[in-house]
C-alpha cells in the first residue's frame, strides 16, 4: 500500500512538470509562494532526533562523566544536549578534559582575535585564560598606516616563517583581522561593563629583528582602535558603505590572493566576507563610543550601519539562488560557490532579515534546491553532519586556462602545494566541500536570531550525535592522505565556540553596552536552561531561566555592586517587577520599557544576593 502511494505522487508530479513545460513555464514561474532557485516540487525531508536523556548517551570513546551533567550549562532534563554542550566546553572551550586535541586554546592568529574573546570573555572558569586572550587583544601589532598585523609574528599571513622554502610563493595580507579587532575590544568591554580597557598600553613589540612595522608599543587600546577604524574606514572604502580591497593582489579574481581566515579562497575586491564582518566592526564601534560616553560619534557608526547594511543587501544577494554570493572580483565577475559559512555569518553580523534567513536556511537545510549546485538537499548538512558542508558548488568545477600556467586557475588561493584538482579536492578539504566546526556557532546563533529554535534544537542534537561517535576528536585524511578534510582539533581552537551557543544562543545572555542583555529562546522541550560561572562586570553569576516564568541570578558580591539588566518579554506580559534579595532584606525595582520593547533596570547589593525577574 505504501508503494502504491509512492508510485501516485511520483506519477503527479511527472504529470505537472509536463504540463508546466508543455505551457512554455518553469516551475514556480507563476507561483508567488515558491522561494527563488526552487527547482523541486517534493523533496525528501530529515528524521526528527529526539531530546534523550545523558545516561542513553551510547559514547563509543569515552565513559560517562558526571562533571558534565550540569556544568557550566545546565537544565531541569539532566539531558544529552546540555552534558554535550559542557564536555564541548571542557575539550574546545577550555582545554581542560585532558585530552589534549588542541595545539592551543587561543593564540595569535588575527582571525582568532574576536572569537577567542566571544569563547571567554563570558566566564569565570580559571581554564579559560581570559587574561591571556585579553593581553594578546591589548599587545596586538599594528603598521603606521593603521593596518593590524595578519599574524602575531607577521604583518602577512601565516607568519615570518610561512612557506619560506617556496621562492614563488607571495605572501598575503589578509583583512578580517581589521574588523576582528574592533570586535574583540568591544566583546571585552561589554562583558566587563567597562570602559577601562580602551586605556590600557600595548606592551610588546613585535618587530624586533625590522623586518615588519609595528608602532603599537606604547599605545593605548583606544588609539589602536582609532587608528584601525581610520584604515577601515579610508583604506577599505568603509566611509562608504561597502568594503573594497583595491590593492592589486587580492583582487577577487581566479588564482588571486586570500583575505581572510578561509585562506584558500580568493575573496577579495568587493569582499562579502569582509563585508559581514564590517556590519559587525560598526556596530562594536558604536557600542564602544556608548559605553565611553560619546553618543554622537556611536550615531554616526550606527548610521553609517544602516547604509552599510543596506549596500551589503543590494550588492550580495542573489535573488534568484536566495544566498549571499561569493565574492565580486575587480573586472566585475560575480562568484558563487553556495558558501554557507559566509551565509550564516552575514546573517550573525546584521545583514539581511527574517525573510533573508528563511531563504538561506531553507537552501542549507535541504528544503529548496538551487539549480548548478555540486551538491544539493539533505547532504549539504547530512555529509559531515557536525556543520554545513563549507560549500556546495565544487571549486575545481569553474576553471580557466592561463598561458604559462602548469594547470588551469580557480577561485583558489594553493600555497604550500594544497592542489584542487588532487589532494584538496571537492569533500577532501574543509574550504572545499569539507566542514570547519566553528562555522556551527554562527549556524545556530544565526537560526536562533531569527526564531527558528526548534531547527538548531535539532542541529545541535546532530552534534550529540557525532559527539557519541568519537567524541569529536577527528582528524580524517583524504583519498591521497593529505590533512585538513575537516577544521575540528589541532590548530582549530574555535571549535570551542560552538558550546557557548548555549549560553549565548538558546538562553540569549549576552553583554552589550545597555548591560547585561537576557532574550530568551529557550526550546519547548526545556522547562529550565541555566549556566553557573557567567562573569559579568567583574562578578560571578548563576543564571537560571525558567521557560515563560522567571529569571533567576544568584551572585555572592564582596562589595556593593550595581549591575544594568536589560531583558525581553519574555513572558508576554505588560509589566515585570525585579525582586533584589540580599542580606536578608528584600527590595524591588521597578523596570522601564523601552522602544525596542526590552525593559532595563539596575541592581545593586551585596553579599550572597539572589535576583528575580518576574
Amino acid at each position: 500500500m505504501r508503494f502504491t502511494k509512492k508510485f501516485l505522487a511520483l506519477l503527479f508530479a511527472l504529470l505537472l512538470a509536463l504540463c508546466a513545460v508543455s505551457c512554455g513555464e518553469r516551475p514556480g514561474q507563476n507561483d508567488p509562494g515558491t522561494p527563488p532557485g526552487d527547482t523541486t516540487a517534493e523533496l525528501p525531508e530529515r528524521d526528527r532526533l529526539p531530546m534523550r536523556g545523558y545516561e542513553e548517551l551510547e559514547l563509543e570513546t569515552e565513559e560517562l562523566n558526571e562533571a558534565y551533567v550540569d556544568s557550566p550549562f545546565y537544565s531541569d532534563l539532566d539531558d544529552a544536549l546540555t552534558y554535550t554542550a559542557n564536555a564541548l566546553w571542557e575539550r574546545f572551550g577550555t582545554g581542560g578534559d585532558g585530552s589534549k586535541v588542541l595545539s592551543t586554546v587561543y593564540g595569535f592568529n588575527s582571525s582568532w582575535l574576536y572569537w577567542d574573546c566571544a569563547k571567554t570573555m563570558w566566564t569565570s572558569d580559571p581554564n579559560a585564560n581570559r587574561s591571556g586572550v585579553k593581553n594578546i587583544v591589548r599587545d596586538w601589532a599594528i603598521t603606521d598606516e593603521g593596518y593590524p598585523w595578519s599574524w602575531g609574528d607577521s604583518e602577512t599571513w601565516g607568519g615570518k616563517d610561512y612557506n619560506t622554502g617556496d621562492p614563488t610563493y607571495e605572501r598575503v595580507y589578509h583583512y578580517d583581522t581589521c574588523f576582528n579587532f574592533v570586535n574583540a575590544v568591544y566583546e571585552i568591554m561589554a562583558w566587563e561593563n567597562s570602559d577601562a580597557f580602551l586605556s590600557e598600553v600595548d606592551q610588546d613589540r613585535r618587530d624586533e629583528a625590522g623586518m615588519y612595522s609595528d608602532v603599537s608599543l606604547g599605545m593605548t587600546v583606544r588609539e589602536k582602535l582609532e587608528a584601525i577604524l581610520d584604515y577601515i574606514l579610508e583604506d577599505l572604502n568603509g566611509k562608504n558603505g561597502l568594503i573594497i580591497i583595491d590593492n592589486g593582489l587580492n583582487t577577487g579574481e581566479l588564482g588571486s590572493a586570500s583575505s581572510n581566515y578561509w585562506d584558500n579562497l580568493c575573496f577579495g575586491y568587493k569582499d562579502p566576507y569582509e563585508g559581514a564582518l564590517f556590519l559587525g566592526a560598526l556596530q562594536s564601534a558604536a557600542g564602544i563610543y556608548r559605553m565611553a560616553g560619546e553618543e554622537d560619534t556611536a550615531a554616526e557608526y550606527e548610521a553609517l550601519f544602516d547604509t552599510a547594511k543596506e549596500m551589503y543587501q543590494e550588492t550580495y544577494f542573489d535573488a534568484e539562488k536566495g544566498r549571499y554570493v561569493s565574492t565580486i572580483s575587480e573586472s566585475g565577475r560575480v562568484h558563487d560557490y553556495g558558501l554557507t559559512f559566509l551565509n550564516t555569518e552575514a546573517l550573525f553580523y546584521g545583514a539581511g532579515d527574517a525573510e533573508t534567513a528563511e531563504q538561506i536556511f531553507s537552501w542549507i537545510d535541504g528544503r529548496r534546491i538551487v539549480e548548478g549546485d555540486t551538491v544539493t538537499g539533505l547532504d549539504i548538512l547530512d555529509t559531515w553532519n557536525f556543520a554545513p558542508m563549507a560549500n556546495t558548488v565544487a571549486i575545481e568545477s569553474i576553471k580557466e586556462t592561463v598561458e604559462g600556467e602548469r594547470r588551469p586557475v580557480t577561485w583558489w588561493h594553493g600555497p604550500s602545494g594544497i592542489n584542487v584538482f588532487s589532494s584538496a579536492k571537492f569533500k577532501e578539504h574543509c574550504e572545499n566541500g569539507g566542514a570547519i566546526f566553528y562555522t556551527a556557532y554562527f549556524e545556530l546563533m544565526a537560526r536562533l536570531k531569527y526564531g527558528m529554535t526548534d531547527s538548531a534544537v535539532q542541529r545541535m542534537l546532530a552534534i550529540v550525535e557525532e559527539y557519541e561517535y568519537d567524541g569529536l576528536i577527528r582528524d580524517p585524511g583524504g583519498s591521497l592522505g593529505d590533512p585538513w578534510v575537516l577544521g575540528v582539533i589541532g590548530e582549530f581552537p574555535e571549535s570551542g565556540l560552538v558550546p557557548v551557543a548555549y549560553l549565548k544562543g538558546f538562553m540569549g545572555v549576552n553583554a552589550t553596552y545597555r548591560g547585561l542583555e537576557i532574550d530568551p529562546n529557550i526550546p519547548e522541550e526545556f522547562g529550565m536552561m541555566g549556566c553557573d560561572r557567567v562573569l559579568y562586570a567583574g562578578q560571578t553569576l548563576d543564571i537560571c531561566i525558567e521557560k515563560g516564568n522567571s529569571v533567576k541570578i544568584v551572585c555572592t558580591a564582596s562589595e556593593p555592586v550595581t549591575l544594568p539588566l536589560v531583558f525581553s518579554d519574555f513572558k508576554g506580559v505588560d509589566s515585570y517587577t525585579v525582586q533584589v534579595t540580599s542580606g536578608g532584606e528584600t527590595q524591588t525595582v521597578t523596570p522601564v520599557r523601552g522602544s525596542d520593547g526590552f525593559y532595563a533596570a539596575e541592581v545593586t547589593f551585596s553579599g550572597a544576593s539572589e535576583i528575580v525577574i518576574a
